[in-house]
């Protein structure tokens, strides 16, 4: 029978731990260096005159962000059944949101008013749901 003083949650087994750690040293290389090749101006590594070069630049950081994806997927497919509900129902939380974000960058457009960058507004809003959701559905569920 569970202690039911005991508040630390549930715990984890070491290869969950394993699992977790591994998940996020992948994930979060990637994600830096996609940060860091997002941030590094175009002009001043492939100068200004060449157009595919540019091109070339700026889809660089796809790269690293398809790592993340594996890395993603690969957590995904090594986690409990438990787990691996949470983040689906995280991801569906997510993605309902940046359809939601979509529609609203779409209808306010339609009505002629600029909206700058909407594409980054709808990955911001995935992203940060999903992260929401992930932290929500998770201190919910070691309750």
């Amino acid at each position: 029978m569970p202690d039911v003083h005991d508040t630390a949650g549930p715990r984890r087994t070491p290869g969950e731990v394993r699992r977790t750690r591994r998940y996020a040293v992948e994930f979060s290389a990637c994600i830096t260096v996609a940060v860091v090749l997002i941030l590094l101006p175009i002009e001043a590594l492939v100068g200004a005159s060449s157009e595919t070069l540019r091109t070339v630049w700026a889809l660089l950081p796809l790269l690293p962000a398809l790592g993340a994806t594996v890395a993603v997927i690969r957590y995904v497919r090594r986690i409990d059944e438990l787990q691996r509900r949470l983040v689906t129902d995280a991801l569906a939380i997510a993605f309902g949101a940046s359809m939601l974000t979509a529609l609203a960058v779409a209808f306010v457009r339609s009505a002629d008013q600029p909206v700058g960058q909407p594409e980054w507004a709808v990955f911001l809003v995935g992203m940060l749901a999903f992260g929401l959701a992930v932290a929500i559905l998770s201190a919910r569920a070691s309750r």
